[in-house]
């Protein structure tokens, strides 16, 4: 049993607050314990509880692409919609690292392709900006609106910016673009 496995146990043994609980989770999370994540679940933690940063494990999860954890979170009621204290929710996180089968949990779960987190970014203008051409195209798929703009700023101007040129080429309605007029 992980380090964490035990501290979940105990910390649910010993009836400890929610507050902690929430704590252990986001850690199991961002760790990718599922062991831990699953037991905490299954004892009755908040999926969608946060630490004392205001972080989820969902969040953490979907940031380090920890695709089981993130299944698990959501199994039980993990909000794929719910913000954190930034105001960033899971799918920003997940585009912004690319995290394709993440993007993909997070979506069938009802995730916003086209929510904007604290800095108005969409989940496909960090996909862009970063290069990420696969969460680009999963994003674009599922309704992901390419015109979208952030002070005159697009998903194109910024993967032009950055050099991604099969990114501007899908965003542009290239061959074999997820791009539709």
């Amino acid at each position: 049993m992980r380090a964490t496995s035990a501290i979940v146990l105990a910390a649910l043994f010993f009836g400890v607050p929610e507050s902690v609980r929430a704590n252990v989770l986001v850690e199991a999370a961002r760790a990718g314990d599922l062991e831990s994540v699953q037991s905490h679940l299954s004892k009755g933690a908040d999926a969608n509880g946060v630490n004392a940063h205001g972080e989820s494990a969902l969040e953490w999860a979907s940031f380090n692409g920890q695709t089981r954890v993130v299944a698990a979170l959501l199994g039980s009621g993990g909000d794929a919609n719910r913000r954190d204290a930034l105001g960033n929710a899971p799918v920003l996180y997940a585009a912004a690292k690319g995290r394709v089968e993440v993007l993909r949990l997070l979506i069938g779960h009802g995730a916003d392709c086209n929510t904007r987190g604290r800095n108005e970014l969409t989940p496909l203008m960090t996909a862009a900006r970063a290069g990420h051409v696969t969460a680009v195209e999963v994003l674009l798929e599922n309704g992901s609106q390419p015109h979208a703009e952030r002070k005159g700023t697009t998903a194109l101007s910024m993967a032009r910016r950055k050099g991604h040129r099969s990114i501007v080429c899908i965003l542009r309605g290239g061959a074999g673009s997820s791009v539709r007029p």
